[in-house]
């Protein structure tokens, strides 16, 4: 947090003398050490500068996709705008992460997400449309996010490939030595396994006879059909999708949904909790970064004193 912190004290000095035209802005953090770049090229141009553990601040905007060819952390501010939360949206074109260890938190990305031959990566509290997994991969874990599309693992090996709280579309071409996990999420259809659902609603593309992958394995879920055999389910709850949800008989997703479920006392996952994004870690859509509150600039001299608050979201 005191990085953070000391990072948004050196953007509001480099903001104080900007226009309100040069608004977006990527403050890349190297210890004590902070720059930074302004403009929808902003975070291409942290990321060229940065060195692998540097963390890299982004403001509200839309910025241009990138590569990811450190093991930096990039926080955005958000994927959706809420103004009980102070999040607003930080938006950028597709992004392909070639690096291991690397860190991404509230961005919309406008666009697709690759992963190629990494591991320990993490994506939070982002929205975009499509990815896939070139080459093996081990130990990604995707949470807290809306992927409207597809997670296609190209039929290759991932090892503990993780998807948590989360709305997703469907995870495609899966080979039978993969280790991946679907937990207290919402998944539209399914294509290829083999699979470990735990504790999600899955609801739709079920009912068939192909719908759920053979091989795949299925713990107190909430789905709206029997599955067919050749499929390990123990557990489960059939409910029609009308019944499922308190806000609305689909599962189309829009910003104003909750899916808060009809009867979470009673469609409880294998940790005790409840099936769906609530349960497990829980859902939220607002990223870690804190806000920034009451900032006053003055000049005394030549010296610019900056005054500010933060909350924490």
């Amino acid at each position: 947090m005191k990085k953070i912190l000391f990072s948004i004290a050196m953007l509001c000095c480099a903001i104080a003398g900007k226009s309100q035209s040069d608004v977006y802005t990527a403050t890349l953090q190297h210890g004590d050490e902070v720059k930074v770049f302004y403009g929808t090229g902003a975070l291409s141009e942290a990321i060229n500068a940065a060195e692998d553990g540097d963390a890299i601040n982004l403001s509200a905007g839309n910025f241009g996709g990138v590569n990811i060819n450190k093991a930096v952390s990039v926080y955005g501010a958000g994927f959706e705008e809420d103004e009980e939360t102070s999040t607003a949206v930080t938006q950028t074109g597709g992004l392909s992460i070639n690096s291991s260890n690397v860190h991404v938190e509230g961005i919309y990305v406008n666009g697709n997400i690759s992963f190629n031959a990494v591991s320990n990566v993490v994506v939070t509290k982002c929205r975009w449309s499509n990815s896939d997994f070139y080459n093996p991969t081990s130990a990604i874990e995707i949470s807290k996010c809306v992927i409207i599309g597809n997670l296609n693992c190209r039929n290759v090996n991932h090892q503990g490939l993780r998807v948590l709280n989360s709305v997703l579309g469907s995870l495609r071409n899966v080979t039978l030595d993969s280790r991946i996990q679907v937990d207290h999420c919402i998944v539209y259809d399914d294509y290829s396994g083999p699979l470990l659902y735990t504790n999600s609603l899955l609801v739709n593309g079920f009912v068939y006879s192909s719908a759920i992958a053979e091989n795949s394995t299925v713990y107190n879920c909430v789905i709206i059909a029997n599955i067919p055999a050749n499929r390990v389910v123990e557990n489960c709850y059939v409910v029609p999708l009308a019944e499922i949800f308190t806000d609305g008989e689909n599962f189309n997703y829009t910003p104003e949904r909750t899916y808060e479920l009809q009867h979470p006392e009673e469609w409880i996952g294998t940790d005790g909790t409840q099936c769906g994004l609530y349960g497990g870690e829980g859902w939220s859509k607002v990223p870690a970064t804190p806000v920034l509150k009451n900032m006053t600039v003055e000049v005394d001299g030549s010296t610019l004193k900056v005054n500010y608050e933060t909350q924490t979201r």
